[in-house]
């Protein structure tokens, strides 16, 4: 079940700032989502701990209080039996979400009438776990909370204090958005090469595997082109693994990971969304994303008429692409990649990826039904657009969460500064406001040609921090924790424009490398690839040597090759 556990439990980032703010292990966090948490014996008692983070509590001592939120308000302790596990690993949990009761094999039901709030000691939870011995050999159960209606929350609090939940919508790869820096677990390198597919395995550093002899772009390997295909990971199974997918010359190809440094050779699952269908890269993003949180992910492109999806079968294959919602189309709205940044970003906190699109008179979205399907366009803020004179040559755009509440706010690096609309809550948006004048054209000469920019939390707070990659090094921009930011700050002198990096040549990348839960720096320069650890606080350390190979000199040049940082494996 371990393998299960990452895509449904909180980021090890965000149970961190919630020890901290509180100074006791005593919280949980839900909001109507499954969590696993595994369960083993120490003592007298039992540990509840969340795999894949520092975060635990005792069950023998400690009362967690369960607010309601909304009428009709259940919460089930859902037993560790086969069948459960049957049913939640082959992906059901769209169904298990509606009538949870009857579908699974529940320990104890608790109903939430109004006004009234449920204490259950965790001591008595414990006494139920005797027997519930999980696959691993430890003991495993799910605490599932539901609401109705769906918009609703339920909050789980502590005598310390109140916890709001936290919850953000599965990891998303594209070939227009960089892989997402907030990855659970330690991060891996995976490179597609003239040859095939290279990976480091973190943190088994010292040693390069070719585990795929295709997606390459020598002939022999497949003769796959940047300007032609597109080369993603996604964990298309449900076992919290990243696959190997590409979109090529006349389809979707898969390579299954193994777990074991190795990965299945490619398999034709789809023969839409390819290159002889018309599909072009100047043209048309292609997405892997879980659309319906099932835990696999699904196929979502943005053609000529509209927004496509192919949903994942949970067998491997994929169903028939069908034109979902006539938004952001090539043809019907004029949208282009040159002009209109589109994102796929959770903006309810339902854990499920909406779609927002940047276009000539507005910023707009369509919201995910949680089927596969999206509601009709709906403008969200006027401004950051392209007549209001926002150009993706020259302004990055974010949407991002801002201020910790699980929901994504708007975010545009300005020629004058940062600004940003923050998200209501409610599926509105405030009005955009410039909140610093850091990081801009005017303020430092900022260019998107010279100077990468993210938006990724750095402290463990769950708001996104600012990182920039300048002339004389890396600076942050830390968030206050309400969408404005401290002044700019230099970090470490290394991966800066005057020591040699450049766009074209140096990709660099955010993310967790360590497993600590904070975001690392990774850099390919011109013959290694180099790091600089987070400190856990949001500081840096000097950059240093992670691993030789995979740089422009050695022949990973931008034009045919792909460098990623993602975890590859859970």
């Amino acid at each position: 079940m371990s393998a299960y556990a990452p895509l449904y439990v909180t980021p090890a980032s965000t149970i961190e700032a919630i020890l901290s703010s509180l100074g006791t292990a005593d919280a949980v966090v839900a909001n109507n989502v499954p969590f696993w948490f595994h369960v083993f014996e120490e003592g007298q008692g039992y540990i509840i701990a969340i795999p894949n983070t520092d975060f635990s509590m005792e069950l023998s001592n400690e009362n967690v209080q369960v607010n309601r939120q909304r009428q009709n308000s259940q919460l089930f302790i859902i037993q560790n039996t086969a069948r459960n596990q049957d049913l939640i690993l082959d992906g059901r949990l769209e169904m298990l979400a509606r009538r949870p009761v009857q579908s699974l094999e529940v320990e104890r039901t608790i109903n939430l009438a109004p006004g009234i709030d449920v204490t259950i000691n965790t001591q008595e939870l414990s006494g139920n776990l005797e027997n519930t011995n999980s696959l691993d050999g430890g003991k495993t159960i799910v605490i599932k909370l539901q609401s109705s209606p769906a918009s609703g929350s339920l909050e789980m609090e502590q005598t310390s204090g109140k916890i709001t939940p936290s919850k953000s919508a599965r990891l998303v790869f594209s070939q227009d958005i960089p892989v997402p820096t907030t990855i659970p677990g330690k991060a891996d390198i995976i490179a597609f090469g003239t040859t095939g597919v290279t990976i480091v395995r973190n943190p088994s550093v010292e040693k390069h595997r070719l585990v795929i002899s295709s997606y390459g772009f020598d002939a022999v390997a497949g003769g796959w082109k940047k300007d032609k295909h597109v080369r993603l990971i996604a964990d298309t199974t449900g076992n919290g693994l990243g696959d190997v997918v590409g979109f090529g010359d006349q389809g979707v190809c898969v390579s299954l990971n193994n777990g074991d440094n190795t990965f299945q050779d490619p398999k034709l699952v789809l023969s839409e969304f390819s290159f002889s269908t018309g599909w072009r890269v100047e043209k048309h993003l292609r997405f892997m994303a879980d659309l319906r949180g099932t835990g696999r992910a699904d196929i979502i492109g943005f053609g000529d008429e509209g927004v496509y999806v192919s949903l994942n079968n949970g067998n491997g294959t994929f169903a028939s692409a069908k034109l979902i919602n006539l938004a952001f189309a090539y043809n019907g709205g004029g949208w282009r990649l040159e002009k209109h940044p589109r994102f796929l970003a959770d903006l309810t906190g339902n854990g499920l990826p909406d779609i927002v699109g940047f276009g000539n008179t507005a910023v707009s979205a369509i919201f995910n039904n949680g089927d596969g399907t999206f509601q009709p366009s709906k403008t969200l803020v006027q401004g950051l657009y392209y007549d209001s004179g926002w150009r993706v040559e020259k302004n990055p755009r974010f949407v991002v969460d801002l201020t910790g509440d699980g929901k994504a706010d708007l975010l545009g690096f300005a020629d004058d500064g940062i600004y940003i609309a923050l998200n209501n809550g409610d599926g509105t948006f405030q009005s955009v406001k410039k909140v610093s004048s850091d990081f801009s054209l005017s303020n430092g000469g900022w260019l998107v040609e010279k100077h990468p920019r993210f938006v990724v939390d750095l402290a463990g707070n769950g708001c996104g921090d600012i990182i920039g990659f300048g002339d004389a090094g890396v600076y942050v921009g830390i968030n206050n924790g309400d969408g404005t930011f401290q002044p700019i700050k230099h970090a470490i002198a290394g991966f800066g424009c005057n020591l040699g990096w450049r766009v074209m040549e140096n990709p660099r990348f955010v993310a967790d490398l360590t497993g600590n839960g904070r975001v690392d720096i990774i850099g390919f320069g011109n013959e290694k690839v180099f790091v600089s650890y987070n400190d856990g606080n949001g500081n840096f350390k000097p950059m240093e040597e992670l691993v030789g190979g995979f740089g422009h000199d050695g022949g990973w040049t931008i034009d045919k090759t792909v460098r990623y940082i993602a975890n590859v494996f859970s």
